[in-house]
């Protein structure tokens, strides 16, 4: 008789060993699903925000280049006026030097 009652609690203690190692397999995987779902889903907004980024950075990009490229065209008349009106100084110069 005894060794029937060990032999029962000798298998109850194998079926729970096996139900727990079965819990804690199920445990590991869905912890496992869980952080990888939690990676790509980091990696997804990562990558969303470079795209963001990357689109401000090339409008603002573009934007300095208009920016320079309308002082560089103002500088350019600017200049050409001052020349101009260099020339024009230096030919009254002259001019009243002749009198």
């Amino acid at each position: 008789m005894w060794r029937i009652k060990d032999a029962e609690e000798l298998i109850r203690s194998r079926v729970s060993e096996v139900k727990l190692n079965e819990s804690i397999e199920a445990i590991k995987l869905t912890l496992m699903k869980r952080l990888d779902e939690g990676v790509q889903n980091n990696v997804t907004f990562i990558e969303n925000e470079i795209k963001l980024i990357t689109q401000r950075v090339g409008r603002d990009n573009e934007s300095h280049i208009t920016s320079f490229s309308d002082v560089r065209n103002l500088v350019t008349k600017q200049d050409k006026k001052i020349n101009e009106l260099a020339s024009r100084e230096m030919i009254k110069t002259l001019e009243n030097a002749d009198r």
